[in-house]
């Protein structure tokens, strides 16, 4: 599908990722920066909140089109 979830995110998940795609008729492949971010941070006595993650970029669905 279109989305990706991903659960349990940590600051040390930052980074880049990369989505690869291919069939018989090609690859190809698009690189994502991700930031996680505490959205509850700086505020006292709050318990941690559940990291966010941001993604970088624009979220794209390779499709590969049959020149058949």
């Amino acid at each position: 599908g279109p989305n990706l979830f991903i659960n349990n995110l940590n600051k040390t998940d930052n980074g880049t990722y990369r989505c690869e795609a291919s069939n018989i008729v090609g690859k190809a492949h698009s690189d994502y920066m991700l930031y996680v971010y505490d959205s509850r941070a700086g505020e006292e006595g709050s318990i941690r909140a559940v990291d966010h993650a941001v993604i970088g970029g624009v979220v794209a669905v390779v499709v590969f089109a049959m020149l058949c």
